[in-house]
């Protein structure tokens, strides 16, 4: 275990506000594993004061009290196009907390057991992602070397658990799955080891027959760590530790290796931080 687990934060303007934005923000608990948080915050920001600077007006409200996977809060907006979900898993079970924002606040705390149970031992690193359509919810896990797929009812809150895939590393020196995300379509999952990118396509019956690599790790800079969907429709891979580039998949949408994945591609001005 490592004390460098994702600080996840989500911040969200609140439904119906121009001014007021919704951060959700958890503890990082049990050292010096730092796997769980204990507590789930919400406060609340209004950007329109303090000279257009900003203030929190409202700080640390408890949304949720008990031991939850630290770092792993995904959110997805509702399907009235308002209001948002926000979904955290509990540790050590199969217990999904979803919880509703609405112009009225955090009004609703849901929970549903579905899915493996995940033990001590499946607590650790990793990315939870919604895809980009919400309908879709996915979590890599490091300590069991996995990929969990979920369905999402963007109406309702539902969560229910599909399918999920234990990744075989192809050898000695491929550290677990560390990072997760869906292409800009929500067909393609995309998963990674340190050495590895794997595309999953959703619409396979399964995600092991829907599995192709599409990328390997070259040794020209620190591993594979964790990705995310830009707004350009481009996926950004960051490594683990602190490089000057970020790697780039620039087609998402397009099947096996016409996805273009590019290592080293995106240069930065300042190094980046895991």
């Amino acid at each position: 275990m490592y004390p460098f687990l994702p600080k996840k934060a989500w911040a969200i303007q609140k439904p119906g506000s121009d001014s007021l934005y919704y951060l959700f923000h958890s503890t990082v608990d049990n050292p010096p594993d730092f796997t769980e948080s204990h507590f789930l915050y919400y406060s609340v920001i209004d950007i329109s004061t303090n000279n257009g600077l900003g203030e929190v007006i409202s700080k640390n409200n408890i949304a949720i009290t008990d031991i939850m996977n630290g770092g792993k809060i995904a959110a997805t907006k509702h399907g009235n196009g308002r209001d948002w979900w926000i979904v955290n898993h509990k540790a050590y079970s199969n217990k999904f907390y979803v919880s509703l924002l609405t112009p009225n606040g955090v009004v609703q705390n849901n929970s549903y057991d579905t899915g493996p149970l995940l033990t001590y031992f499946d607590i650790s690193e990793g990315q939870s992602e919604f895809s980009p359509d919400g309908s879709l919810f996915a979590m890599a896990y490091n300590t069991h070397n996995s990929v969990y797929l979920f369905d999402f009812d963007r109406c309702s809150g539902i969560i229910s658990y599909r399918d999920s895939v234990h990744i075989i590393p192809n050898d000695a020196n491929e550290w677990p799955v560390w990072g997760c995300t869906f292409s800009p379509n929500s067909r393609y999952l995309y998963a990674n080891t340190n050495n590895d990118l794997i595309q999953f396509d959703t619409w396979s019956p399964t995600l092991t027959a829907g599995m192709k690599m599409v990328g390997q790790h070259s040794g020209s800079t620190k591993y594979f760590f964790r990705n995310r969907l830009g707004p350009d429709g481009k996926i950004y891979g960051v490594s683990w530790g602190s490089e000057l580039t970020m790697n780039v998949i620039n087609n998402p949408d397009d099947n096996d290796t016409l996805c273009n994945f590019v290592q080293d591609q995106q240069q930065l001005v300042s190094y980046h931080g895991t």
